[in-house]
C-alpha cells in the first residue's frame, strides 16, 4: 500500500530530525476540499481520510482536516465558488499555472467542467495557502508538489517530497483514488 510507504518515508524523515531536535511533530492536512473540488464522492473521501488518520495514529503523527482549518478561518467551499463566479474573464489567462491545473483536472477531476474544476483549485490554493501560514506559522511545510507549485503553497520553510510505489512523481493519494 503506497501510504505505507509514505508513512514509513515521514517517520525516517521525523526519526532524523528527532536526533538534533527534541519533540518534532508532523501534523497531516487531509485535504477534504480538494476532494470535494475534484468531485470525488463524500463517501470516498471520508473512507480513504479515515484509514489516513488510523495510519497517523499508528505512526505517531497527528493530523487535521482542510475544511477544519478553513471553518478556523469562517470560510468554506461556498465563497471560493462564489470568488469564481465574480472573477473577470482575464484572470484565468494571467494565471501562471493555468496549464498545469488543466493538466491536473483532466486526470483527477472526475466532474464535467474540467476548466472550472482547475479554476475552482487555483483559488482554494490561494486559500489554502493563506489559512495554512497562519496555522502553522512556525512550521516547516511538506510536500509531494514540485517547487514549479510554490506559487500557489503557504509561503513557509518547504520540503519537497518524492512520490512513492512505482510512480515517484505521484502523490500517494492520487495513485490509491485514481486506481
Amino acid at each position: 500500500e503506497v501510504e505505507v510507504e509514505a508513512f514509513e518515508n515521514l517517520k525516517q524523515i521525523k526519526d532524523k530530525i528527532n536526533k538534533y531536535y527534541s519533540k518534532v511533530e508532523i501534523t497531516l492536512i487531509l485535504t477534504d476540499l480538494h476532494g470535494e473540488i475534484n468531485q470525488i464522492s463524500k463517501g470516498t473521501i471520508d473512507n480513504y481520510f479515515s484509514e489516513v488518520r488510523k495510519l497517523s495514529k499508528k505512526y505517531g503523527f497527528k493530523s487535521i482536516y482542510l475544511s477544519k482549518i478553513y471553518s478556523n478561518n469562517n470560510w468554506n467551499l461556498k465563497f471560493i465558488k462564489q470568488e469564481l463566479e465574480e472573477k473577470p474573464v482575464l484572470w484565468w489567462k494571467k494565471f501562471r499555472l493555468n496549464k498545469e491545473l488543466i493538466k491536473s483536472a483532466n486526470k483527477h477531476h472526475f466532474g464535467k467542467d474540467k476548466q472550472k474544476g482547475a479554476k475552482l483549485y487555483a483559488i482554494t490554493s490561494k486559500y489554502d495557502a493563506e489559512f495554512v501560514e497562519k496555522f502553522f506559522s512556525d512550521s516547516i511545510f511538506f510536500t509531494y508538489n514540485s517547487s514549479k507549485w510554490q506559487k500557489i503553497l503557504p509561503n513557509l520553510p518547504t520540503i519537497y517530497l518524492y512520490g512513492v510505489g512505482k510512480e515517484k512523481n505521484t502523490k500517494p493519494w492520487h495513485i490509491t483514488i485514481n486506481h
